[in-house]
């Protein structure tokens, strides 16, 4: 660059665009990191900053510091939402200590007494697995095991391409169940391909 700010081929350097970010790297990772900590999601916490969404995707990328603040902010977070789904999808049981009113009665010289009060009874609660909180757990786990996917699509449109234009004109002609049948198992009901099968 030459004395003038030009460029050795004589082009003066693009000026940036935009508003400086105000990034201050004692107050803005910190900040981050506890908002992120709260659970806020990165557009939660580029408004608690004062910045668009697009700021904040900017200042990860060029400060490693504010980038590993939010990091270290969302793992424990991450983390207990993990251990509550885990607790959710195998199920739980806890103890908690209920306030319970108690009457005791008693009679002296023919005449009733009666006194209350609330006593404190430690009592075990429980909460049953939930089925949805395990299917997800697993599928995130173990996707190769337990991802939703359906296989026979591909086996259907295939089987729909090789029919022939009478097994097609036949076939739409079935009630919805045995078209599903057939191309799902592959087995043609009685009639459908014209040879009394």
């Amino acid at each position: 660059m030459s004395k003038n700010g030009a460029s050795p081929n004589g082009a003066k350097p693009k000026a940036k665009k935009g508003r400086p970010t105000g990034y201050q790297p004692l107050v803005h990772p910190t900040l981050a990191r506890e908002y992120a900590y709260t659970g806020a999601t990165n557009a939660g916490i580029a408004g608690a900053l004062g910045i668009g969404l697009s700021t904040l995707y900017e200042w990860k990328a060029a400060f490693p510091e504010f980038s590993d603040a939010l990091r270290a902010g969302k793992a424990p977070a991450d983390g207990a939402v993990a251990s509550a789904l885990f607790q959710r999808a195998i199920g739980c049981e806890w103890q908690e200590e209920v306030p319970v009113k108690l009457r005791s009665v008693w009679y002296v010289d023919g005449h009733r007494h009666e006194e209350e009060r609330v006593e404190l009874v430690l009592v075990t609660k429980r909460t049953p697995p939930d089925t949805a909180a395990c299917l997800g757990w697993l599928r995130n786990r173990i996707p190769d095991v337990w991802r939703e996917v359906t296989h026979h699509r591909h086996d259907v449109l295939h089987r729909i391409g090789a029919m022939t234009p009478q097994e097609l004109k036949a076939a739409g002609e079935l009630d919805d169940e045995a078209l599903i049948r057939f191309l799902e198992e592959g087995e043609p009901p009685m009639g459908l391909l014209g040879d009394g099968s």
